[in-house]
């Protein structure tokens, strides 16, 4: 595999995941990244141990990571009337993204990718069906073939559809220092609105610091969000695309410590050191992994993230090691035919890390639409605050 080369878009974990596999398997691997260092656009701050990704790491990568750890969480409906107190199984660890992802890029240069930074992808170029390079910062990337892992942000996402089928969900988040709430818990508080439902939540980091998140529920809405056209989100037609109004949903989040009770109170005090608009695709899981013979998606880019919190890192990892793994297996080393096609999407969809995504997303995110659809008031979640409780395992 010395003289096959891989171009992967995107230093993120799926990115990462992929180029470390692809690089341990003999293929030269670049990795291009838009910004200057790897990490600054944080994505989650929690995680959860898992083997199989410290297994292709080394031994004790979580622990070495990990800054605080939390076993416990709360729930309150919209109105703070009810609550509800959970202990989970499985530790959420908190981490500093940055320096988390970094060190999966460390790992990956070691095992022999390469990392061009402050390049970000402008279009790909084609012949024929396939894709014979990529213009980064004005410069052409050749390759054997290529993975799509920047998410929703990847040129060669309709960005359109993504919209229509609200694949990616809005997530308003910001950091914090001087938090004098419990750092034990972590905390979720509802907000019931038949346009805009959605969970804020606050994790905390320790040493008085948390991590704020406001997530909007959009695939969950009764009603189609409010939006507006934003210059640059434009899909395969060349046409501007609605895209969710942010200037909107953070207005409600900044309003929301006087909305909700608890969840003011909580936030007293607190002064914001970081913050960020991003997407999360926690709408569906994509099936379209391979829209061309050689070119992969993976990660956010196709939905890979699960529908529960803290394990987004980890299964976009994975899902960049099983895609590249099957990318060699069956694309690489049949040339692209039809039939290697097939085989890479029958060994990616059918892999342990895809059923347990589903499993997860039938678990989580199918009962969370459908109660989020249904109870659009406050007084309304009270009364069936019972059926949340249910899911809330």
């Amino acid at each position: 595999m010395s003289s096959q080369k891989a171009v992967i878009i995107g230093a993120g974990p799926a990115g990462l995941g992929a180029a470390l596999a692809l690089a341990r398997m003999g293929v030269s691997v670049t990795v291009i990244e838009k910004e200057a260092e790897i990490g600054v656009n944080r994505r989650g701050e929690t995680i959860r141990f898992h083997q199989g990704m410290e297994d292709r790491l080394y031994k004790g990568f979580f622990e070495e990571q990990t800054i605080h750890r939390i076993n416990q969480r709360t729930y309150y409906s919209h109105t703070g009337k009810k609550k509800a107190d959970r202990q989970i199984s499985t530790w959420n660890l908190i981490i500093e993204y940055p320096r988390f992802v970094q060190a999966l890029a460390s790992v990956a240069e070691k095992a022999g990718a390469q990392i061009v930074k402050s390049a970000p992808v402008d279009r790909y170029i084609k012949d024929g069906d396939r894709v014979s390079a990529v213009v980064a910062n004005g410069k052409e990337f050749a390759a054997d073939i290529f993975f799509a892992t920047a998410g929703h942000h990847d040129p060669s996402l309709d960005i359109g559809k993504r919209a229509l089928s609200r694949i990616d969900i809005p997530i308003r988040k910001y950091l914090v220092k001087n938090y004098a709430g419990r750092d034990t818990h972590l905390e979720y508080f509802f907000h019931v609105d038949e346009r805009y439902p959605a969970i804020a939540a606050i994790f905390p980091r320790g040493k008085g610091e948390a991590e704020v998140l406001y997530m909007f529920l959009t695939d969950s809405a009764a009603k189609k969000a409010a939006s507006t056209n934003i210059p640059g989100t434009r899909g395969a037609s060349g046409r501007e695309h609605d895209k969710l109004d942010f200037q909107y949903i953070a207005s409600i989040i900044d309003d929301f410590e006087n909305i909700h009770p608890v969840f003011g109170e909580k936030l007293t005090g607190a002064k914001r050191y970081y913050e960020t608009n991003t997407l999360i695709p926690m709408g569906d899981i994509g099936s379209d992994i391979l829209p061309a013979p050689n070119l992969v998606l993976a990660g956010d880019a196709v939905g890979q993230v699960e529908a529960r919190g803290g394990s987004g890192i980890r299964s976009s990892f994975m899902m960049g090691q099983i895609s590249a793994q099957a990318a060699v297996d069956t694309l690489l080393r049949e040339n692209f035919s039809s039939q290697a096609q097939s085989a890479f999407k029958k060994k990616v969809l059918d892999s342990e890390q895809m059923h347990e995504l589903k499993d997860l997303n039938l678990k989580f995110g199918i009962p969370r639409r459908l109660f989020f659809s249904t109870v659009t008031s406050p007084s309304a979640m009270d009364t069936f605050w019972f059926a949340l409780e249910f899911f809330m395992r």
